[in-house]
Parts: structure tokens; C-alpha cells; sequence
């Protein structure tokens, strides 16, 4: 069974294995788990299956707007995927932000990521923009956002 909780200093060397799965690079991902671990506090969970960390999620609240936050990350191990882990992590981000008064929740997402663009439209997220090379060369973004209790930012 999993369970969707707060990160915890146990948690870092899983989350920075899963940060780093493919690249071999562990430094910058310990130096952005621990920092995120730091400033998100209470919007970052982890997706514990007994034990086992198979997914995390970190929010924040825009410094430009505390009526706006973001989902910086969210990450399901490929073997757990399908599992609707993503979804009741996405759920948590978002009752997270929502406590922390944010109105707007916006996220960036690979156009390739068609698993994740539904995850997120079926939680009521609309596509607002495209942005080319958004994280460098080849790494473009969709930019989706979720405007008040599932309404879409037309309707407000």
C-alpha cells in the first residue's frame, strides 16, 4: 500500500536516486533535494509502498504572488507508474498549496509527456502556453495552470 507523506531526512538518498537515475550526476541532486527539503517544507511529499520511496513531489509559492504556486516536480519510478501514484501525489501538492493560499497553481511539462498532460488536465489543469527551450536547447515546456477549486482561468 502506499502512502502519500511529508518528506523526511530519511527520504534524501532514495530522492536523490531517483533524481539522478540515468545521469550519475549526484551532487546537484542532493544540493536541490536538500535546498527544496529546506524552502518547500510543507509541499513536498514523498510516495512511500512499504518502505520505499517510488515518488515524490515539491511545490512552492511564487515570490512574485503568494496568490500563485508551482509544481516544481513531480516523479513516479517508471515500475510504478500506472499505479494512480501520480495522481494522488498531484492531489497532495495541490491541497498543499492550496492551504498555503494559492489560488493558481501552474506547472511546466515536456509536450512529449503525454502520461503526465493527462494526469494534469484530468485534475483540471489547462495548457496556456508553449515555450521553446524553456530548460536549453531541446528541453521546450508546456506551461499548464489550474485556476481556483478546478475552475479554468477563462471561468474566473
Amino acid at each position: 500500500m502506499v502512502l502519500i507523506r511529508h518528506v523526511a531526512s530519511r527520504d534524501v538518498a532514495d530522492l536523490v536516486r531517483m533524481e539522478t537515475a540515468g545521469s550519475g550526476f549526484t551532487y546537484g541532486a542532493y544540493v536541490f533535494i536538500r535546498q527544496m527539503q529546506e524552502l518547500a517544507g510543507p509541499a513536498f511529499f514523498v510516495a512511500d509502498d512499504e518502505g520505499s520511496i517510488v515518488g515524490y513531489t515539491i511545490g512552492c509559492v511564487s515570490s512574485a504572488s503568494r496568490r500563485k504556486g508551482w509544481i516544481l516536480r513531480l516523479k513516479v519510478e517508471p515500475e510504478h507508474q500506472g499505479r494512480g501514484i501520480g495522481r494522488l501525489l498531484t492531489t497532495s501538492i495541490e491541497e498543499a498549496l492550496q492551504e498555503l493560499g494559492t489560488q493558481e497553481i501552474c506547472l511546466t511539462v515536456s509536450p512529449k509527456n503525454t502520461g503526465a498532460i493527462a494526469l494534469y488536465e484530468s485534475r483540471g489543469f489547462q495548457r496556456v502556453s508553449f515555450e521553446a527551450e524553456y530548460f536549453g536547447p531541446g528541453e521546450d515546456r508546456m506551461i499548464m495552470q489550474k485556476t481556483g477549486a478546478g475552475q479554468s482561468p477563462e471561468a474566473r
